[in-house]
C-alpha cells in the first residue's frame, strides 16, 4: 500500500477514518501523474468498511479532502471508480463530482471483469 498511498507527504495526505476508537476506513489525495504540468491535479480516493457505508461518513470525507488539497496548491480532483459500484458514483454525483470518463473492461476484482468510470471536481 505505501507504493499508492502517500504518507508523510506534505501535500498529498492520507487519513484514517475514525469514531469512538473503531476504524471505519482510510481516504487519500495521491499524485495524479509524475509529471509537473499535471500538479494541480491529484486523484481522490475514501474507503469505507462495509459495516460503515450509507451513514454520511462519506459526505463528511470528501469535503475535508477537497479543502486539504485546495490548502496544498491542487484545483482539480479526479475519482476512478469501479463501474459497479453505484454507492460511490451516487456519493460522489452528490458532492459536485462529473462523470468525465469510462473505460470500458479494464479492471478485474474477485474474477469479475469491471469497468472503471472517472469523476471530476474542480475546486479552485
Amino acid at each position: 500500500m505505501k507504493e499508492f498511498i502517500p504518507f508523510q507527504n506534505k501535500k498529498y495526505r492520507s487519513f484514517l477514518i475514525k469514531a469512538e476508537n473503531e476504524c471505519y476506513g482510510f481516504c487519500y489525495i495521491t499524485q495524479y501523474k509524475k509529471r509537473q504540468a499535471y500538479d494541480r491535479t491529484a486523484e481522490i480516493s475514501l474507503y469505507l468498511k462495509s459495516e460503515f457505508t450509507g451513514k454520511g461518513i462519506g459526505n463528511t470525507v470528501l469535503p475535508f479532502l477537497e479543502k486539504v488539497a485546495k490548502d496544498n496548491g491542487i484545483s482539480v480532483l479526479i475519482g476512478i471508480i469501479s463501474g459497479d459500484n453505484g454507492d460511490s458514483i451516487k456519493l460522489f454525483e452528490r458532492n459536485g463530482y462529473e462523470k468525465c470518463g469510462h473505460l470500458k473492461q479494464v479492471g478485474e476484482k474477485f474474477n469479475k471483469i469491471l469497468d472503471v468510470v472517472s469523476y471530476q471536481k474542480i475546486i479552485q
